[in-house]
């Protein structure tokens, strides 16, 4: 069996779809759509499609760490450009 620690993020961090009603990312402010809100994989807030579009990506353990040989998961800006 895989190694657990190794599979996809969990969502147990993720806040809720309905906590805000603008994206997360500071100086975006855009209103979040029902279908346009995304939840970054390491910190678990809301972002617009064009905050989080996947372009930015970490690999992450499933208790959505950075880990080495996590997996590739979307994250915002502010995940990305942290340091391990």
């Amino acid at each position: 069996a895989m190694n657990a620690k190794y599979g996809e993020p969990t969502r147990e961090h993720w806040e809720s779809d309905y906590t805000r009603s603008s994206c997360a990312s500071a100086g975006c402010g855009q209103n979040l759509s029902f279908l346009g809100r995304h939840h970054c994989r390491k910190c678990g807030q809301l972002f617009c499609s064009e905050c989080l579009s996947g372009k930015f990506q970490r690999r992450l353990n499933v208790r959505a760490e950075f880990a080495p040989r996590g997996v590739f998961c979307k994250v915002c800006h502010a995940c990305f450009v942290e340091d391990n």
